[in-house]
């Protein structure tokens, strides 16, 4: 048994406590820097995960990414211009009137030709051929000629306006280019083929070439052809 020396006279006496009294084991301490530098290879590893996946995939990685999309999504096909569709689609088994009616952008034309009394025309046998003017063209008329040809007591001049876009007989693009002149139910239509991709009758101008239909063709104008008076 080990003896310690009796404290001086006047001096402090300090009891030590047993090892096992602490609170706590401490750790050695030349464990210490080990420990700490394991948990920082660990956190580095991962952010140079983290950061290797957003330069292959060009996103953000982590809780502030935004929603991940498919690596390889459709991608967008315009849609084609109404011309375009009309042109393409299977028209030849319906009428120059069932044609016009589908396509949506010659309501005012048909709605003229019914009260001009000329849809039926638009529905014969044929073959004819029209210039149709969209609806944007009869809407770019000097305001309120439109509305007053469209009151039935001018119903004679509605119709000599309409009969002025057609033409007896199927005639093509083609057939235009070689043309100066062609002459409509009402009247005769001057011809400018010198632009071939760019047809102009009269001061309008050709926006869709040869719709070809069970009893004609339909071409598209940009402008209303108005006859000589």
């Amino acid at each position: 048994m080990t003896r310690f020396p009796k404290a001086l006279p006047g001096s402090v006496r300090f009891t030590a406590l047993p090892f096992a009294a602490l609170p706590f084991t401490a750790l050695p301490f030349t464990a210490l820097p080990f420990t700490a530098l394991a948990f920082t290879a660990l956190a580095f590893g991962a952010c140079s995960k983290q950061t290797e996946l957003a330069q292959d995939t060009g996103q953000p990685v982590g809780e502030h990414a935004p929603n991940q999309v498919a690596a390889n999504p459709p991608s967008a096909v315009p849609a084609a211009p109404a011309n375009e569709t009309l042109a393409s689609a299977d028209t030849t088994t319906k009428t120059i009137a069932d044609v016009a009616a589908a396509n949506g952008q010659f309501s005012t034309l048909l709605t003229a030709a019914k009260a001009a009394g000329l849809d039926d025309d638009l529905a014969s046998p044929g073959p004819i051929t029209l210039f149709a003017p969209t609806d944007a063209a009869f809407a770019a008329l000097p305001p309120g000629k439109l509305d007053e040809l469209m009151k039935p007591e001018n119903k004679s001049q509605l119709e000599a306006l309409l009969k002025h876009h057609i033409v007896s007989g199927k005639v093509t693009s083609t057939d235009l280019r070689g043309a100066s002149t062609e002459t409509a139910m009402n009247g005769t239509l001057a011809i400018d083929a010198s632009n071939p991709d760019a047809i102009r009758i009269a001061d309008a101008r050709v926006v869709g070439p040869d719709i070809t239909t069970s009893n004609g063709v339909i071409h598209t104008l940009d402008k209303v052809l108005l006859p000589a008076t």
